[in-house]
């Protein structure tokens, strides 16, 4: 399929710019958590660890030097954020061969639903955080696939589709460094991409440069922003060991009875620190933001910082290798289930050393928005449509089945490759049985992003087209009746 000039798309175009100024409006300067206030504050002092990944706070510094501020930052991110949602909703459609009006309906949609407080994220594209920025990065990345699988060279080399598969492999080297997890979704991205590549003269030749392309390109951009912000190493691993670690010990005690030093008084701080409000499976996660009892917290802090933690975890795996996997189903699963009291998004900025506050002149549009979000968050049905994660990962598994099946029965290459976009998301989602450290909202919600803008495209192009085939059938039976009538002899 050869792209075409077609109609511009400027009803979502209109309204993603209008979403866009009215979340940076309303939220101005930036709706500021902790880890927001982490990566200013390191940007400012220009004093930076690793704890986050440095490429959001690097940018930041940055700006910061040549003369930005916070809003300028903010209206970037909020604009490339509502864009990108339009560019992936007006992408799936041309796989789908949807004529330009349906696409610009469906971008629409999705942007006037995207920007509502049915969902959090125009307040996450004003949250400096590193998952609104792996959003952005994996929606242009996914468009630009789209692009490239649609593309017929005009004949030869063509040195334009060359520059598209270095931006894609570049958006991707981006995500690794803002969530270094993202790693896990590897294969399926050169999957991806080969997929997007059927008529590649070679495509082990390009899988190969892309396996080998990448991860040199990661790792050489990880060594210059170490020594260019000489950045503090603070092993952010040490977290999920520390997680699984203690539900281990807490799952299974006799592991604390090994004859190994280091397993042996580790498990004592679990047993001290974490046993009055850490269950596997019912909570656990909950526990590093002090959800349950404060002494909790101080005991994941220990944990974390115990000189033995690599040991005693080494120690304990090999005892038991089952006891880690169910710990790790069993924290997973905890994550998945509904809570309206899961840590959904910050909604005030606490005093600061930066002088940084919230516009006073929006102050009623805010709090009624933060209000509507919390109550969406909250509410018994209306949650279920975007603060729940569980539902869209069985959304994806289905998107990722159904694709499949389609591609099987019908030999169908286009659904071949939705097929493989639906896996990106899918294995997001699974990053996250082996990275889990705590139960924030936000760290699944690039995944579900982009499954609700790929199901919810699918499920209006579907209406559309069931709907003009209606229309089609209706007149066709008007027309019909009517050549009937016209041929009966008159009385």
């Amino acid at each position: 399929m050869t792209i075409r000039p077609a109609r511009r798309a400027w009803l979502s175009f209109l309204l993603a710019v209008c979403a866009s100024i009215f979340a940076w409006t309303v939220f101005a300067p930036g709706v500021l958590s902790v880890d927001s206030f982490y990566f200013l504050t390191q940007a400012t002092y220009a004093v930076y660890s690793d704890m986050h990944g440095l490429l959001l706070p690097a940018l930041l510094g940055g700006l910061f030097k040549i003369g930005g501020n916070l809003r300028l930052l903010m209206l970037v991110q909020c604009i490339a954020g509502f864009f990108g949602v339009r560019a992936l909703s007006l992408a799936v459609p041309q796989i789908l061969q949807a004529p330009s009006w349906a696409r610009d309906a469906a971008a629409s949609f999705l942007v006037i639903l995207l920007a509502s407080p049915l969902t959090p994220f125009a307040i996450y594209a004003m949250t400096i955080w590193t998952d609104t920025w792996l959003s952005i990065l994996l929606t242009w990345m996914l468009a630009l696939i789209v692009r490239l699988r649609l593309w017929v060279p005009p004949g030869g080399h063509d040195f334009s589709r060359a520059l598209v598969i270095c931006g894609i492999a570049l958006l991707f080297v981006a995500a690794l460094l803002v969530r270094p997890n993202t790693f896990l979704l590897f294969p399926a991205f050169v999957a991806l991409v080969v997929a997007a590549m059927p008529r590649v003269a070679s495509p082990r030749a390009a899988m190969l440069a892309l396996v080998l392309a990448v991860p040199a390109a990661y790792l050489a951009a990880t060594q210059v922003l170490y020594r260019v912000l000489d950045a503090e190493r603070m092993h952010p691993e040490r977290a999920v060991f520390a997680m699984d670690l203690a539900s281990m010990c807490l799952l299974r005690p006799v592991l604390c009875q090994a004859n190994t030093p280091e397993l042996t008084s580790t498990c004592q701080t679990v047993y001290q620190d974490f046993r009055p409000g850490f269950i596997p499976g019912n909570g656990a996660i909950d526990f590093t933001y002090n959800q349950g009892e404060w002494v909790v917290y101080i005991g994941f802090l220990r944990l974390v910082e115990d000189p033995n933690l690599g040991a005693a975890l080494r120690a304990a795996v090999r005892r038991s290798p089952a006891t880690l996997l169910r710990a790790k189903v069993l924290n997973y699963l905890d994550y998945l289930r509904p809570d309206p009291e899961r840590y959904f998004f910050a909604h005030k900025i606490p005093r600061n050393q930066l002088g940084v506050m919230y516009d006073a002149r929006f102050t009623r549009a805010r709090e009624g928005y933060f209000a509507a979000a919390e109550q969406t968050a909250k509410h018994p049905v209306r949650r279920w449509f975007s603060f729940v994660h569980n539902v869209w990962l069985i959304a994806d598994l289905a998107l990722v089945a159904g694709f499949a099946l389609l591609a099987v029965r019908w030999s169908s290459r286009r659904a071949a490759f939705l097929a493989w976009m639906s896996v990106l998301p899918l294995a997001y989602y699974g990053s996250y049985l082996v990275a889990l450290t705590a139960s924030d909202f936000r760290f699944m919600y690039p995944a579900t992003l982009i499954t609700q803008v790929m199901l919810i495209t699918v499920l209006i192009q579907s209406a559309l087209r069931f709907g003009q085939r209606e229309v089609i059938r209706v007149a066709t039976d008007r027309c019909a009746a009517t050549r009937v009538g016209h041929s009966l002899p008159s009385s």
